[in-house]
């Protein structure tokens, strides 16, 4: 896999798993201090590396195994598993190897685009001119910005 398509993958695999954790998690684990469940906020990177109130981590960057989050959301024990099941159903298996597979490549979250400077992209390059001063026109049109 070349690095462009992989960075592209890595970003898509972590805007999916922002959409799990905010549709499945938010709700007791997200911005309100006062809904706010077992001192755990999973809406901001730091506090999900940072150990809670249970004195675990609920991720570890690069290891999956010691990562409470997905030790809980994998758990048999109904005490124990994420989300509650009277919050709504079990995460599916496809959500659960995203999860697992983005916390192996680093748990990295997408900045939101608000907070992303533009950047502007290069100029494309002059169309040549002949030694008479004529432009060769047949050159623009080669160029990736025409087509």
């Amino acid at each position: 896999m070349n690095q462009a398509v992989a960075q592209d993958h890595t970003a898509g695999l972590s805007q999916q798993v922002r959409s799990i954790l905010s549709n499945r998690c938010f709700a007791c684990h997200g911005p309100d201090e006062a809904e706010r469940q077992a001192g755990l906020r999973l809406d901001k990177r730091d506090s999900m590396l940072a150990e809670a109130d249970s004195g675990l981590r609920p991720i570890v960057p690069g290891d999956a195994q010691q990562s409470e989050l997905l030790r809980r959301i994998m758990s048999d024990d109904e005490d124990e598993r994420m989300p509650p099941s009277d919050f709504s159903k079990p995460l599916g298996e496809a959500e659960v190897q995203a999860i697992e597979e983005w916390i192996i490549q680093g748990a990295k979250l997408p900045e939101h685009w608000s907070f992303v400077a533009p950047v502007r992209p290069p100029l494309p390059d002059s169309p040549t001119q002949e030694a008479s001063g004529e432009v060769n026109f047949a050159d623009w049109s080669s160029h990736p910005v025409d087509r």
